[in-house]
């Protein structure tokens, strides 16, 4: 997998993958990320391949880029708009998140159905003679040590924990990206796909867009004295230095005038 924290190598991958492996998907699941520099991996060559397809066609809704990635060969498209599911809600009533350090530092980790109660974790598998670490995983007791619940209760939990896991709500696009595309993407999109891919903002989308334009207008103002104030501040230093290395300057004059006569 690509050794990279915001997609694969960050706590919600690393548990799930603990999570199909008690739920009796898989025997063994071991990940294995690519070492910094060398993350090219068949996921990106097939992207490149998408890409090729993708810069000669002109697209503006989303059932027209599934049709045509559809059209490469070694890539097979699904439709998961409606799918995604709150899994870190769930995976965090199970597992504990890993100790800091350990997921930036290791490359290599195992779960294993009779051994669920630890993770192993390795730096490097070409390495025979580093020993292999295990750090505990399973989120089984609550603060004043007691379990939680039963191996029983659990194995029961995390058979059916699947069904339950809550769907996630589209975000939708910010307003100032929906006034965007109303005011400069519009008049450059077909007529016939203005309204899909550049609909008129609501009117609270619109009010939201008004307030945001005010409130940086006034931080931007706020600023602005702010740096005309200090300007103020260094020029009346630089004046109050020249005026006193000046009158400084006097009295050296008059103390040596004096010593003359």
């Amino acid at each position: 997998m690509d050794n990279c924290g915001g997609q694969n190598k960050n706590n919600t991958v690393i548990r799930f993958c603990a999570y199909c492996v008690e739920a009796g998907w898989f025997e063994t699941v071991n990940i294995v990320f690519l070492i910094k520099g060398h993350t090219k991996n068949s996921c990106d060559r097939n992207y490149n391949l998408l890409k090729m397809k993708w810069h000669k066609q002109n697209i503006y809704t989303f059932e027209q880029s599934i049709q045509v990635l559809s059209t490469c060969a070694n890539v097979t498209v699904v439709d998961a708009s409606n799918k995604h599911k709150d899994f870190e809600e769930m995976l965090a009533t199970f597992y504990s998140n890993l100790v800091s350090g350990t997921i930036r530092t290791n490359h290599i980790f195992k779960f294993h159905r009779k051994r669920m109660k630890k993770m192993e974790l390795k730096t490097k598998s070409s390495n025979i003679d580093e020993i292999t670490m295990t750090q505990p995983l399973r989120y089984d007791y609550n603060q004043r040590g007691t379990p939680k619940r039963s191996d029983a209760v659990r194995k029961l939990a995390i058979k059916y924990a699947h069904r339950c896991i809550k769907a996630l709500e589209p975000i939708g696009l910010q307003t100032i990206k929906q006034m965007h595309l109303y005011t400069k993407w519009r008049q450059i999109v077909p007529q016939e796909y203005k309204d899909i891919m550049c609909p008129m903002p609501s009117e609270t989308v619109i009010m939201e867009h008004k307030k945001s334009i005010i409130q940086t207008l006034n931080a931007t103002e706020s600023n602005n004295k702010v740096e005309v104030k200090k300007v103020r501040m260094n020029e009346s230093r630089k004046l109050h230095t020249i005026r006193h290395k000046t009158m400084h300057r006097r009295k050296l004059h008059r103390r040596e005038n004096k010593r003359l006569h």
